[in-house]
């Protein structure tokens, strides 16, 4: 993400828990938040929305209640209204530390 501001690009990122229930360090939230990356918990992704050739136009995300993190899940239900974030490149991460 922090990568992507530096090249000019306006980045979001949308996380199904909360900031301090992420994985990473502390201090890169920090430092990615002061580059210019906005952050998006609690958020679920429900759809990407394309155009007529299949080219993402945007994220389509609905809030999240979540409950305690537990063996890496993090439980809860989806809450609210969609939201739809415009966009062009869609990058889908994940991972597990080991």
């Amino acid at each position: 993400a922090r990568t992507a501001v530096r090249c000019g690009g306006e980045v979001t990122v949308v996380y199904r828990r909360r900031l301090e229930d992420m994985t990473a360090l502390a201090e890169e939230v920090e430092a990615a938040i002061a580059e210019g990356v906005e952050m998006l918990p609690p958020q679920a992704p429900e759809a990407l929305e394309v155009d007529e050739t299949g080219a993402v136009r945007a994220l389509v995300t609905r809030p999240q209640m979540p409950g305690p993190v537990r063996g890496g899940r993090c439980p809860g239900g989806r809450v609210g209204g969609q939201r739809g974030l415009p966009g062009f490149v869609t990058l889908h991460g994940r991972g597990r530390f080991f």
